[in-house]
């Protein structure tokens, strides 16, 4: 009985370390997109250039750079409360926050990959 009860401690500790990881990951990406005081992330134009900068631009990256300018804004204005306010969700008591912190991330993460290739980046944050 002892072994079992350690058993659930440690998978109780293993969900809460993955938590955090899955926070600080994504918490840290958007601010990190504050602090440079780059004023395309404040402007909300960043996805102006992106497109075009991005490490493997595919096909669907040019025609997702033609989208109108307040669309752009609106994916730059997402990005930043997806990965500086959601991940707090991660640590909720309900399980539908925490389903919609998840959804939130998947999104983002299916909508990095269709307009540009990070490798294996995107597949490890899922």
């Amino acid at each position: 009985c002892d072994n079992l009860n350690n058993q659930i401690k440690l998978c109780e500790c293993s969900k809460w370390l993955i938590k955090w990881l899955l926070f600080r990951l994504m918490f840290a990406s958007g601010i990190v997109k504050l602090q440079s005081n780059c004023p395309t992330w404040w402007n909300l134009t960043a996805l102006n250039y992106h497109y075009e900068t991005t490490c493997i631009p595919n096909g669907f990256s040019w025609f997702v750079h033609q989208l109108p300018q307040s669309i752009q804004k609106f994916s730059v204005a997402s990005t930043l409360i997806i990965e500086c306010i959601i991940p707090i969700l991660f640590i909720s008591p309900t399980y539908f926050l925490k389903l919609f912190a998840f959804t939130t991330q998947l999104m983002l993460q299916a909508l990095i990959m269709i307009t540009g290739n990070y490798c294996f980046f995107n597949l490890l944050t899922i």
